[in-house]
């Protein structure tokens, strides 16, 4: 009874073991990167037989244990036209192996990634024309081989022929690898397209996902299978959902719109120091009219005569000295030109003599004469002789504001137009 117990227990154990098969999954890189693996399966890493796809060109095909490429498999780099067949430990080559590059063939033991170089190791080399030669590892570098050494011939063929069984070994690995992945694609055929094709294809054109019952059906189970989101999706495909515009039309009608709010600020802001602007140049023109007015009604208070002159400078060259020497002139020659007359009592005076090309004027001389009596002023003449006043031009005091280019006479500290400091 006892016996019976213990054969079915081993029964099971046996029964167990070979028919509870390890999941067969496939595991992508990042989104759209390209690196895919597909094959036997442990806790969600790859562990059995399996192959991996890279985005470089390389393809493994072989064991992997707890996600690494340790065991028996078939290493091949399609843009380096190279292949490796044999033994692999945490991604290295280590083992007796097959490498062949270039049409050249190597039948010989690795470790670390390189050929064992170890004294005494032994090795054998194809060419392309499939004849080979034997090699010896001796005082630090491979020599080759010649008839007469007959014991290193023997390791080498005893290398060969390890490194040979591996190979097969590795072929036997490789078939079992390739019918796994075909009975997997058969169930899902989209396993090895690339992530960025199976969004736009099981997604809408406004970014929304295809229905099951659609055409695209395959497509959408892949992107489940993937777990692909609908946001990955579009990220990648540049489309946006209904729901997301729905979602941004509801933000900008709930938010106002900032930039608006600014603009309208910068508006009312610019309108605001514009008018202060405008104020600021009317006060100051005001005042120094009202200035203006003030110094010329109280000359004529004082003065019963005064000088008015106007100044037209032809040539904005010319310094203040030369219309003062010029103004100076003009007054010599209006004085001169003064002359009484007995018979009549009155003064008249002649025009000062000036070229036409010169447009500086002599300054006009105002009389004021004494109240006569409008009934009598055809037959009275008055004997009383007029004081004339006149300023001499050469001592008013000229100053020119560097400001507005005004020209200021008299003592003012200060420009009458603009009122700025005068120099």
């Amino acid at each position: 009874m006892r016996y019976f117990k213990v054969s079915t227990i081993l029964l099971i154990f046996l029964f167990y073991n070979n028919y509870a098969l390890p999941e067969v999954i496939s595991i992508y890189d990042q989104p759209n990167e390209g690196d895919i693996f597909i094959g036997e399966s442990k806790e969600g890493l790859p562990n059995g037989l399996g192959i991996f796809y890279s985005v470089d060109g390389l393809k493994y095909f072989g064991e992997l244990l707890n996600g690494e490429f340790t065991g028996l498999a078939k290493l091949i780099d399609i843009d380096k036209n190279y292949t490796f067949m044999g033994r692999f430990y945490k991604g290295k080559k280590s083992g007796y192996g097959v490498e062949e590059a270039n049409g050249e063939k190597i039948y010989a033991r690795y470790s670390n990634d390189q050929l064992l170089d170890s004294s005494g190791h032994c090795m054998r080399v194809y060419d392309s024309q499939n004849n080979f030669d034997d090699f010896c590892y001796r005082n630090n570098n491979w020599k080759k081989l010649g008839i007469l050494n007959l014991s290193d011939k023997k390791k080498a063929k005893q290398t060969f022929d390890r490194a040979s069984d591996t190979r097969n070994q590795v072929n036997i690995k490789t078939y079992e690898v390739k019918k796994i992945e075909r009975e997997y694609l058969k169930k899902y055929p989209h396993t090895r397209v690339d992530t960025l094709t199976i969004c736009q294809r099981a997604t809408t054109l406004n970014g929304n996902w295809e229905s099951y019952e659609s055409k695209f059906n395959e497509y959408r189970y892949e992107a489940n299978k993937r777990n692909l989101s609908i946001d990955v999706c579009n990220s990648l495909t540049g489309r946006i959902s209904n729901s997301k515009i729905s979602d941004i039309v509801q933000n900008s009608s709930a938010s106002p719109n900032q930039a608006a709010i600014l603009i309208i600020f910068a508006v009312l802001g610019s309108i605001f120091f514009a008018v202060l602007y405008l104020n600021r140049r009317d006060t100051p023109y005001t005042s120094s009219a009202n200035l203006e007015t003030n110094e010329i009604a109280s000359n004529k208070l004082n003065d019963n005569f005064s000088i008015k002159s106007k100044l037209t400078a032809s040539d904005s060259t010319k310094t203040r000295e030369d219309l003062s020497k010029e103004w100076g002139k003009a007054t010599k020659l209006k004085k001169s030109s003064i002359v009484k007359d007995n018979k009549t009592n009155t003064v008249t005076t002649k025009k000062s003599k000036f070229d036409d090309s010169d447009e500086l004027k002599a300054p006009s001389i105002i009389r004021e004469k004494s109240d006569q009596d409008s009934r009598k002023k055809q037959s009275i003449k008055t004997k009383q002789s007029k004081i004339i006043k006149i300023e001499d031009i050469s001592e008013i005091k000229t100053k020119v504001c560097s400001y507005c280019e005004t020209e200021n006479t008299g003592d003012k500290t200060n420009c009458i137009i603009c009122l700025k400091p005068l120099a």
